[in-house]
């Protein structure tokens, strides 16, 4: 029976969807769990740097324990996810055929007709693209930031307490005045679709490692800038706390 108590440590997916035989994991593992996370993160911005800029690089990194060097599945948590997009116009377009078969009427024979489809992964980067993905990010690193301190790994410099103040506050309230007419019922109004929102999106209140917060911070700017629908927004507070 194995009775080795798991290590943790850390782990970089690494996919390049123009070349999928360069695909590749790599662990990271030190006494210090921070010091393996911040290993992890240089690895992944080195192959950031490095990749060519007509290539689309995809790079995940998860906290996870192994066990007699065996990483241990499910992961512990997703604390980084970012797809780096091509820099550089690739002239030939990433095209794949699908073999599409119909149902026609009787009186014809079952036709099979190949369908081009044409796929961007340069298009969609799906850890940014919705406020739900952005807070599933998040909740990761509130994770990671529980782990270390349950198991009594040193957070590095502190910790940060960041709140979601939600999408569109200003533009709700212009929204919500016009409805109610009233200054104080739209008020009332508004708080209650704050709450609403907040509480569907599923998380208000976070800590997490105060190295993190860079990622946390950019997710959503990314959002902000290429995903938010017109009038909307995510907005973050950051309050920081150092270690007692």
């Amino acid at each position: 029976m194995n009775t080795l108590t798991p290590t943790a440590g850390y782990i970089v997916e690494v996919q390049y969807w123009e070349q999928p035989d360069q695909n590749t994991t790599r662990s990271f593992i030190d006494a210090d769990l921070l010091t393996a996370r911040q290993a992890a993160f240089h690895y992944a911005q080195t192959l950031a740097v490095k990749k060519s800029p007509a290539e689309v690089l995809t790079v995940e990194i998860h906290l996870v324990e192994f066990n007699n060097g065996q990483a241990e599945t499910p992961f512990l948590a997703q604390v980084f996810k970012r797809r780096f997009h091509r820099s550089k116009r690739v002239l030939e377009p990433d095209t794949y055929t699908l073999n599409l078969t119909m149902e026609v009427s009787p009186e014809f024979d079952q036709l099979e007709s190949p369908l081009a489809l044409t796929i961007d992964p340069t298009a969609v980067d799906e850890a940014v693209e919705t406020p739900e993905a952005i807070f599933d990010n998040v909740s990761g690193l509130v994770i990671e930031y529980e782990y270390y301190r349950s198991y009594g790994h040193p957070p590095g410099f502190g910790y940060a307490i960041v709140g979601i103040l939600g999408p569109g506050d200003q533009h709700l309230l212009d929204q919500v005045v016009s409805e109610e007419g009233d200054a104080d019922a739209a008020m009332t109004e508004l708080v209650k679709r704050q709450k609403q929102t907040r509480f569907k999106l599923g998380l208000r209140l976070s800590f997490m490692l105060y190295d993190a917060l860079g990622y946390a911070a950019s997710l959503i700017g990314q959002y902000n800038n290429e995903y938010a629908a017109t009038g909307e927004h995510l907005a973050f507070s950051v309050e920081f706390m150092p270690i007692d």
